[in-house]
């Protein structure tokens, strides 16, 4: 039983990774908000993957798809109507931000460390090029009802083993956003 548990979570983690969803999303005609391109800078300024290199960041988002056991604990206060129905194109909402490259996720080219394992190289370069490759992919943001709180899932995918992701939470605090203290789920490979 716990072979298949492990397997399932194995196909299933490159599907949370890449916040793919059954069907294609709707494109937003109507911008982001103000509110979403501000969590969304903060959480990118603070985002590190132990490199000098840009973060390459999906020109588009997905649909906010979390883990269930965060609309359990850390999204209870969010209700039921948390989908996010449409994705949003980042253009310029990065402007400003050191090391943020937006790209297309669909042209641009990965290294897998496990590949450059294999064909020669060290675990250290490949390590870092899988990184510095790397794609940051960032979920639609969707709010509580009392527009307090905002959540969002992020996955960062640089190989067949190599990524990370999970649900954020953030907390309008003196008339900033912060990251809350809340813990959800978090997944690494």
């Amino acid at each position: 039983m716990k072979a298949i548990l492990a397997i399932g979570s194995l196909i299933l983690f490159p599907a949370f990774l890449f916040g793919q969803t059954s069907s294609q999303p709707i494109i937003s005609n109507s911008p982001l908000t103000a509110d979403q391109i501000a969590i969304y800078r903060t959480f990118l300024a603070s985002y590190n993957t132990g490199l000098n290199a840009p973060i390459n960041v999906a020109t588009m988002t997905v649909e906010f798809n979390p883990d269930p056991s965060d609309l359990k604990s850390c999204l209870k206060e969010f209700g039921s109507s948390i989908a996010s129905e449409k994705v949003h194109r980042f253009s310029t909402e990065f402007s400003g931000l050191r090391k943020i490259r937006v790209i297309d996720p669909k042209t641009h080219k990965t290294s897998d460390p496990g590949i450059a394992i294999r064909q020669g190289d060290s675990v250290d370069q490949a390590v870092k090029a899988g990184f510095a490759a790397g794609v940051l992919t960032l979920s639609e943001i969707v709010f509580d009802p009392t527009h307090h709180l905002a959540a969002f899932t992020y996955s960062f995918y640089c190989g067949a083993l190599c990524g990370n992701g999970g649900t954020v939470v953030y907390e309008m605090k003196n008339g900033k956003w912060t990251k809350s203290k809340r813990f959800c789920s978090f997944s690494m490979s």
